[in-house]
């Protein structure tokens, strides 16, 4: 129980929230401001807007501030008037004792003010209210009259009087209870009889109804064909439509009446489960079938379905968000415009604003903005009314071209105003519009409270004859119904249309929708046996409404499409045709908002085509920057693989690519991918090959590669925010230069020769290739690119081979690579010639490393007609030898050239002189460590080091070893040196050189040079092995 001082403070603050902050005093005449929901005395906002000028902002949270966004706060004024009339009632009934009263001038508590005791004016005071104030007044009592006795007594016999009084109420209000439940469940249970020989009932008239329907149909066909019918008399056309209308009209009017009839049981039977009510009519008509199901059916896919999608308006407020958190950006301001005059359009306006009757209704309301926060869909929504009286018909016409939906209002009294919608508005805005972007119309019912009767049986026609309207609400300005109703309809026509879904004529879903749902099973189908079993179907729903499901709803949603669709569900799972009837089935009974909220989370727009933002989402590519696959993005690619490799080869099948690529709207890959990358003997792509081409197209060009990734659903599979999060975007090449160490995976290398060198023989050599292999290709299938995995010192590089046009002169683009292989054909005489000269013009100043290749070395060679020969050119300009290279051979052909060429893109700071058969072997590693610009310097300090301190001792050393002048450890540290690069040069040159060098050498097989040259080695090996191994653990 609340004491005195608690209650002082309550009514303190009552009083602060009906005080105005300018003036300080209660309010008068209050006004409201929409936008921040601050309320003000209208004359002191007024002196604020004059003071502050045009751009005034609201007191008390300094928000923008515009005059037409005031008004009238009735219902504020209400309680300050009523808050008033209690404070002076209040004073009335406490009457001068109590202010005379000695202890109440020197209490705390007793210092009563108006709010202390919140009397209502009634008729009958509430019984809890009253005990409150009794108890606080004999609490006042008891601090004022301690001291008295008799005071003490009187208190203690008002309160077991009052305690008595209570226990009695009490009992009587408890048997009453009892007595009124008992009524209710004797009226319930006779009600739900009578609800059931009623159900009975109408499901006769039904049938009924539904078989002269379709007979008026034949009858309709029949006349349309000229075939003469006889029913008594012959039959008219126009009488037989009107018929079906009418019939239309009573299946309406019986539906309508069974939700009544539903309504009123609710209102009987507070207990019961309340059934899903919808003052809105869809512009649906269901099948046959569909009317003819039963009840308890009915109630269990309504269930069910909304199981599914965890109700489908929480479902869409889900979507609402997730949608916008994947795109960044906010949705837009839908504009509604209302039409007709003297139909009480601005009264509805006024009503939704006010939230009452207006009692001075203006010609035109003020163009209002409903903000987005108070909104079911978080939209913002702009209200426009159109006034004949003040407005011509150019300023409708731009309204109407700027409007998002249309609501068209009509009087349910006045017949004229509902013939005026099918005469005027619907053509006037028909005429405005495109045929294949119609807005969206609402046919709005007014005056509904003036009527006993409903206006549907006339309107249900002409919603039937225009499918651009989507719903129709009847609504009453005067008593609020519906009016919020309306408003919500608007904007879900706008954000969730059912034109672009479903066929209200055919009575099923578009093309493009069925085409755009078929691709979201395939891609929520992720093992690929065409049904989405309880695993994939929890993840479908987690993905697009953040919520999982219940088992039981899983079971419940299969049973209404096995009971509806013989083939709906396969191998406990749900089929293609059981996913596409869910959809129809949400969008005949008005929750199209379920479809759109999948559809947008897969990247549809409004015209059911992916937009450019869930294609091509954000990336930024710096120059002299590549693009490369993650490790993501291949576990993705290697699932899809696996998903679509049905017979477990490794390798896809035409059928299999086919099959993968259903979801594209086009076939990405050509028959020259087959030339592009590995296959196998059939020549089908291969796991290798299909990683390859991915990594080609990231490579080349990866806006191509992000659209492909969504296509197959990468953003939603992986639950990332797009497919930019699949690509790594490598740093500047110039970076890696300083570092002289790399971060990338692919290598591109530019073959530059002449035409008919051996290029092609060389691009296909890395896919293992020989010449019989090449004959095999077609000439329109070859491809100018070739890629493949290459490891070099352990680690999988991929190698991007690109064969460049004969020209005299290359572009920046087959310029930029990361090697340059130089080839030549050493049967043509002239062949080597193109090469030089292009190297000169290109890439003899740049740093871009280069290998001269002579191909087709099964051939005789020939001399070639350039100044010098290839070998002294690549000596010349500081190049390794010519490598010879064949693809004649009877197995695949070698890989050792691409391997060098991988390595010496990795390594292009680095010159590396080994060329022998592998670059992998110990020997490889250690020779290329030593001859590496950084070993060679630190190798310099060292031996300076180590030489200046052990020089004593060498010299003491060679003294007893050798006597002539040459015994000199340096002397023998050089010489070692020479003979090194001797022996390094010896493994490029022609064997028949190294012949006759060798020979030439025989003479200098003396003890000395053993000697020296065992010296010079060991320290050399146990240098360089000791420096490998501290660089690689470094590494």
């Amino acid at each position: 129980m609340a004491t005195a001082a608690e209650a002082v403070d309550l009514a303190k603050n009552l009083q602060d929230e009906l005080t105005c902050c300018l003036c300080l005093d209660f309010f008068n005449k209050p006004v409201l401001i929409i936008k921040c929901s601050h309320s003000f005395c209208k004359e002191c906002i007024s002196k604020h807007f004059k003071k502050m000028g045009p751009k005034a902002l609201c007191p008390r949270c300094r928000g923008e501030l515009r005059q037409n966004n005031l008004v009238d706060h009735r219902s504020l004024a209400n309680i300050v008037e009523t808050y008033q009339q209690m404070k002076k009632n209040h004073q009335e009934l406490l009457g001068p004792s109590w202010r005379e009263h000695p202890a109440a001038s020197g209490s705390q508590d007793l210092k009563l003010s108006a709010g202390v005791f919140p009397y209502q004016l009634k008729e009958v005071v509430k019984i809890s209210e009253v005990c409150k104030q009794i108890e606080v007044a004999f609490e006042a009592i008891d601090k004022c009259t301690k001291d008295s006795a008799e005071m003490k007594d009187s208190v203690s016999r008002i309160k077991s009087s009052i305690r008595e009084g209570f226990s009695f109420m009490k009992k009587y209000i408890n048997d009453q209870e009892e007595k009124v439940l008992n009524v209710i469940d004797e009226e319930c249970a006779a009600t739900q009889q009578s609800i059931g020989l009623m159900n009975e009932q109408l499901t006769a008239r039904i049938d009924r109804l539904l078989e002269l329907q379709s007979n008026s149909e034949e009858v309709i066909k029949n006349t349309s064909s000229e075939q003469e019918v006889s029913i008594g008399e012959p039959i008219r056309v126009t009488e037989v439509v009107l018929g079906v209308q009418k019939i239309s009209g009573i299946i309406y009017a019986v539906e309508e009446f069974r939700r009544q009839l539903d309504r009123a049981v609710l209102e009987k039977c507070p207990r019961q489960q309340p059934r899903e009510f919808s003052p809105g009519t869809s512009n649906m008509t269901c099948d046959s079938n569909d009317i003819q199901t039963d009840v308890a059916e009915d109630e269990i896919a309504s269930t069910s379905s909304s199981s599914l999608y965890q109700d489908s308006l929480q479902g869409t407020s889900c979507s609402s968000s997730a949608t916008s958190s994947a795109r960044d950006s906010p949705m837009p301001a839908i504009s509604s415009q209302f039409s007709q005059s003297r139909v009480g359009k601005t009264s509805l306006i006024m009503s939704l604003v006010s939230e009452e009757f207006p009692e001075e209704v203006p010609p035109r309301a003020e163009e209002i903005t409903i903000p987005a926060d108070v909104t079911p869909e978080r939209v913002p929504t702009h209200i426009v009314d159109y006034s004949e009286s003040e407005q011509s018909d150019e300023q409708l016409h731009n309204e109407i071209s700027q409007a998002n939906v249309i609501c068209i209002v009509y009087a349910v009294n006045n017949k004229n105003s509902i013939e005026k919608v099918t005469s005027r508005w619907i053509p006037l805005i028909n005429e405005r519009t495109d045929k294949d972007s119609r807005l969206p119309l609402i046919l709005v019912g007014n005056k509904s409270d003036l009527v006993e009767y409903s206006s549907m049986e006339t309107i249900l026609p002409i919603m039937n004859q225009y499918t651009e309207i989507e719903t129709c609400v009847e609504c009453s300005a005067k008593n609020l119904k519906n009016i919020s109703e309306l408003f919500y309809y608007a904007q879900k026509a706008v954000l969730h249309p059912t034109g672009p879904l479903y066929c209200p004529e055919e009575k099923e879903m578009k093309p493009a929708c069925i085409k755009a749902l078929t691709r979201i099973f395939r891609i929520s189908d992720q093992d690929n046996d065409g049904t989405l079993n309880d695993a994939e179907l929890n993840f479908f729903q987690r993905i697009c409404f953040n919520t999982p499901l219940a088992p039981q709803a899983l079971e419940d949603v299969k049973n209404v499409v096995r009971k509806n669709l013989s083939d709906g569900v396969a191998d406990n799972g749900l089929t293609l045709k059981g996913f596409l009837f869910l959809h129809t089935l949400f969008i005949q009974r008005g929750r199209h908002e379920t479809t759109w909220t999948v559809l947008r989370r897969f990247g549809y727009d409004d015209d059911l085509e992916l937009t450019p933002e869930y294609l091509f989402p954000l990336l930024k590519i710096p120059p002299d920057c590549t693009t490369e696959l993650n490790h993501h993005a291949y576990l993705f690619l290697q699932s899809i693989f696996d998903k679509h490799d049905l017979d477990r080869d490794c390798a896809l099948s035409p059928d299999e690519l086919k099959d993968l690529f259903k979801i594209f709207p086009y076939m990405p890959w050509g028959p020259d991918v087959n030339s592009t990358v590995c296959t196998n003997e059939r020549g089908w792509i291969t796991y290798q090959g299909f990683l390859s081409q991915w990594t080609l197209t990231t490579y080349l060009d990866v806006q191509r590669c992000l659209e492909y990734l969504g296509y197959l659903g990468y953003s939603i599979l992986t639950e990332q925010e797009s497919q930019a999060s699949a690509i790594t975007v490598t740093r500047d090449k110039k970076i890696d230069l300083q570092k002289k160490q790399t971060q990338r995976n692919v290598f591109r290398c530019n073959l530059i020769g002449l035409k008919g060198s051996g290029k092609s023989g060389v691009l296909q050599a890395l896919l293992g290739r020989n010449l019989m292999r090449q004959k095999h290709i077609r000439p329109e299938h070859k491809s100018y690119y070739a890629i493949n995995t290459v490891y070099v010192y352990g680690q999988e590089k991929y190698l991007l081979l690109h064969n460049v046009c004969e020209s005299d002169f290359l572009c920046d683009s087959e310029i930029m690579c990361d090697a340059v292989c130089l080839v030549y054909d050493v049967s043509n005489p002239k062949s080597f010639e193109y090469c030089a000269r292009i190297f000169k013009q290109h890439f003899m100043d740049s740093r871009i490393p280069c290998l001269v290749i002579a191909a087709k070395s099964d051939l005789h060679e020939v001399r070639q007609e350039y100044s010098i020969s290839p070998a002294e050119f690549c000596k010349k300009h500081k190049m390794p030898p010519p490598q010879a290279f064949s693809c004649n051979t009877v197995d695949a052909p070698s890989k050792d050239i691409f391997v060098k060429l991988t390595t010496m893109a990795m390594y292009p700071h680095a010159r590396l002189r080994c060329m022998c058969t592998c670059n992998r072997c110990t020997f490889c590693i250690c020779q290329n460590l030593l001859n590496s610009d950084l070993l060679q310097s630190v190798k310099n300090k060292l031996f300076t080091a180590v030489l200046n301190r052990l020089r004593a001792a060498v010299a003491e050393l060679g003294a007893m070893l050798l006597s002539d002048e040459e015994s000199s450890i340096v002397h023998q540290v050089h010489a070692v040196r020479s003979v090194e690069d001797s022996i390094f040069m010896e493994s490029s040159l022609d064997p028949q050189l190294l012949e006759d060098r060798h020979v030439t050498q025989a003479d200098l097989k003396s003890s000395t040079f053993w000697l020296r040259a065992s010296f010079g080695a060991t320290v050399f090996a146990v240098l360089g092995f000791a420096m490998y191994r501290a660089l690689l653990k470094q590494r």
